[in-house]
């Protein structure tokens, strides 16, 4: 996304100042869905990290009330146009 500050690619790239994930799925950034999401999923703990959102992660993890036993990362990000993302992933 055009003004966040993230990597992609197909293949993973190896260095000390990158953190690694999978994506998993990727979902419009809406509580609902992801509350939904969490709960069918079991996830928890989550890891949340946010881009450009003036919410802090902790803000979003008291909403999501991740309670399951499968860890996983949520990417919160929202780029300059305001188009806002949520991706689901697992760190590699």
């Amino acid at each position: 996304m055009a003004g966040v500050d993230l990597l992609t690619g197909s293949q993973a790239v190896q260095s000390p100042f990158l953190a690694a994930f999978e994506v998993v799925e990727t979902f419009p950034l809406d509580l609902k869905i992801l509350r939904r999401e969490v709960s069918t999923r079991g996830l928890g703990p989550l890891e949340i990290k946010t881009r450009g959102l003036k919410k802090t992660p902790e803000a979003y993890r008291e909403q999501l009330r991740p309670a399951g036993p499968n860890p996983a990362t949520l990417l919160l990000i929202a780029d300059h146009a305001g188009a806002s993302r949520a991706i689901l992933a697992r760190r590699v």
